[in-house]
């Protein structure tokens, strides 16, 4: 039991602390599962620190976060091209109806 206690401390995945036992009220050490945070945007597990990004609480993959600012370029990027058209169609009806005079 002590060797599967020390594997379980040593691994990555569990923490030891102290806490108190329900039935006898000892403080007793507890080994818990320490779950990793999930990204938000594809819901996988964030394996490494370094690999992930926290915006406003929610956490995300690098890869996730950069998608999702390409997402928010592209959307901006269109709406400009969509008013930059309108707006040259504008001007073109003004020099027309000028000219037409």
């Amino acid at each position: 039991m002590m060797q599967a206690t020390a594997a379980l401390v040593g691994s990555t995945r569990f923490s030891a602390s102290p806490a108190m036992c329900v039935g006898c009220r000892r403080v007793t050490t507890t080994i818990t599962y320490a779950r990793r945070m999930k990204c938000a945007q594809c819901s996988r597990e964030i394996e490494d620190d370094g690999l992930g990004v926290v915006i406003d609480g929610d956490a995300f993959h690098r890869s996730c976060w950069q998608v999702l600012l390409s997402d928010e370029r592209i959307r901006v990027s269109r709406s400009l091209s969509r008013r930059s058209r309108e707006l040259i169609a504008e001007a073109r009806r003004r020099l027309d109806s000028e000219n037409g005079r």
